[in-house]
């Protein structure tokens, strides 16, 4: 019998495990050990997420395989329902790459501003929201031309270290603050201001005064450029 088994995975700063350079590593030991059919990765609401599919004889030993862990990640797993012989081989086509070394998954890493600021945050976490955030937060602490400056240098320096030196877009970036200051008057929090301001998690919103085209040329990313269409 064939059971899915999803994982919320801790913080690093929850569990410090998840901050080892060997963690991929022993947690694919650990799937081997438990003799995983398959395992998956990803994100939800911020959080890495494993579903993970094992095959036993008995569901009384389920508890089993949920126990290292338990100890381990100091969660507890959740053993969703008993697949199908076809849906298990659906997930199973479709998620080994986990357990092998060829197809690593990254450990989510640091999201918060002096992580940002400090250049330890890897662009596969830091997300739109993430982007919206450290500007609101940056703006708090200073005027827009001192905010904008270091929210600019941390992008630049957070997609080098992904390998994207050219993604860097100087008016989406101008843009985007410009937005957020426009809107932060009177808001203690980030989680007020995006409450009361959802537009500001659209990625697409300059569309509102900008064309896709004008945004696509390299002048655009060099430099800002004003907009060129009407709101």
């Amino acid at each position: 019998m064939r059971f899915l088994m999803k994982i919320q995975m801790p913080t690093p700063a929850e569990n410090p495990v998840m901050a080892d350079p060997d963690f991929q590593q022993k947690m694919r030991a650990l799937l081997l050990q438990v003799n995983a059919l398959s395992a998956s990765s990803g994100m939800t609401a911020g959080r890495r997420v494993d579903h993970i599919i094992v095959d036993v004889d008995d569901p009384a030993k389920l508890p089993a395989i949920a126990e290292p862990f338990f100890l381990w990640l100091n969660v507890v797993p959740e053993f969703l329902r008993q697949l199908s012989g076809e849906e298990a081989s659906h997930v199973q086509a479709r998620a080994e790459a986990v357990i092998h070394d060829k197809a690593p998954v990254r450990v989510p890493g640091p999201t918060d501003l002096e992580s940002f600021l400090k250049g330890e945050v890897h662009g596969a976490d830091f997300h739109h929201a993430h982007h919206v955030k450290a500007g609101f937060e940056l703006l708090q602490r200073h005027d827009f031309a001192t905010a904008a400056k270091l929210f600019s240098d941390a992008v630049k320096t957070m997609n080098e270290k992904t390998g994207n030196p050219d993604f860097h877009h100087v008016t989406l970036t101008m843009g985007f603050m410009a937005l957020i200051a426009e809107r932060a008057e009177g808001f203690a929090d980030y989680d007020s201001l995006v409450a009361a301001h959802p537009e500001l998690l659209d990625k697409a919103i300059l569309l509102r005064w900008y064309s896709k085209e004008r945004l696509g040329t390299a002048l655009a990313r060099r430099t800002f450029v004003l907009p060129d269409a009407k709101a």
